[in-house]
């Protein structure tokens, strides 16, 4: 946007730089307007943190609608055909791998363009499971069957697996199966946490429309989601298991169940730590996601952090190891919700020593909600008396209203 011979950028072009970077133009306002401009059109092909790749980074994509604006703008372009559009958006590091249905799109809407270019074997090889069915067999499947599938080039470990219209990675599958010896050999092998479920069949004909909203959905769940719901339930009533092993009859014992699920939780908080460092690196800790659980506590659908689900579960071990990774204590999610209110507000008394710990790393106690309540004036609604007295020894202002 400068012109040729100048020596610094034009305050316009600063600017626009700043609003790619910041992730605050979002992806369908970057869209739109760099179709009518000629300059902000330059950005699309710019992959540097303050062009396109900064409209869809992995901050960027944080929030499920942006997720879904990406993912129906892909779709746009291969109804239209529009190849250079598609080649500009997977172009972006970090794009290829994660739409797996964008072929079989071009294939039905006959997009010969956009096909030739999806054809390219860096698009296509090993992203989607063999043709077989894999699901019923993803419990009993072993390290070694993956490690042969891989090795002969059969399957990525980023791959896909489709369930009725859903895309599914294949390791959000095993860890609803409770096979996380698999899921930690793809995670092993290079496996993507920076995924998520989608359907394949969003209406992409309302992406340019002045009013466009995106439908609500109960896709967009990220495999680190999928594991701290998988591994949560499988806690004893009373929060303690039995970290030894169970033996071969266990099941047959009286409490084998328990101690066959509390082997299977060892086993996946193993893989959560692992999850954890892998989700940092590639900076999606703080990505949100609608969660089932979160159906149950609240009157609809939110958009939640991790951190959140693990207050709902009451899983003090989970919440730890999400704390020591980085997860945000502060961090706010759709309607305001935070982890402090989600403690205060669903918690038990027995919860109040994850309150300390939220305290401690950095959490605003004294923050009001949309609702006017502070977390000490619903400590009192709900009458939780250790939650009142830590926050009154923390010095929560009593006054604030």
């Amino acid at each position: 946007m400068s012109h040729p011979g100048d020596g610094e950028p034009s305050p316009q072009e600063t600017a626009w730089e700043v609003l790619c970077s910041s992730g605050f133009l979002g992806l369908r306002r970057f869209w739109v307007l760099s179709a009518v401009c000629k300059d902000l059109y330059s950005l699309r092909e710019d992959h540097s943190p303050q062009g396109i790749a900064g409209v869809l980074s992995n901050r960027a994509l944080s929030s499920q609608n942006s997720r879904r604006e990406l993912q129906s703008l892909l779709q746009h372009c291969v109804d239209k055909d529009d190849v250079r559009g598609l080649r500009q958006l997977l172009a972006v590091p970090g794009m290829t791998g994660r739409f797996p249905g964008l072929f079989e799109r071009a294939f039905a809407k006959t997009s010969v363009k956009c096909a030739a270019f999806l054809c390219e074997e860096q698009y296509v090889k090993g992203q989607i499971a063999p043709s077989v069915d894999i699901q019923n067999s993803l419990s009993g499947m072993t390290v070694e069957m993956l490690s042969v599938l891989i090795e002969k080039g059969a399957l990525s470990p980023s791959a896909w697996v489709r369930e009725k219209n859903l895309w599914r990675p294949l390791l959000t599958l095993l860890i609803e199966t409770h096979n996380f010896e698999c899921a930690r050999f793809l995670l092993d092998r290079g496996a993507r946490v920076d995924v998520w479920e989608h359907q394949n069949d969003s209406n992409s004909e309302k992406f340019e429309s002045e009013g466009f909203t995106l439908p609500r959905a109960r896709e967009f769940r990220t495999p680190l989601f999928s594991l701290v719901g998988e591994v949560a339930p499988l806690r004893r009533g009373d929060g303690l298991f039995n970290r030894e092993a169970p033996n071969s009859d266990s099941e047959s014992d009286e409490g084998g169940v328990d101690n066959t699920k509390a082997a299977a939780r060892l086993r996946g908080l193993a893989l959560l730590k692992l999850m954890l460092r892998a989700a940092k690196e590639r900076g999606v800790l703080g990505w949100l996601s609608e969660d089932r659980e979160i159906y149950q506590r609240s009157r609809g659908p939110l958009e939640v952090s991790v951190l959140v689900i693990a207050c709902l579960a009451h899983d003090e071990e989970v919440f730890d190891l999400l704390i020591c990774a980085g997860v945000a204590a502060n961090q706010r999610c759709e309607a305001g919700l935070t982890a402090v209110r989600c403690v205060v507000d669903f918690g038990n008394e027995e919860d109040v020593s994850m309150l300390e710990k939220l305290a401690d790393a950095g959490a605003d106690l004294e923050r009001k909600f949309p609702d006017t309540h502070t977390p000490l004036t619903l400590a009192c609604r709900w009458r939780k008396e250790k939650a009142v007295e830590f926050l009154l020894k923390r010095g929560v202002d009593c006054a604030r209203r």
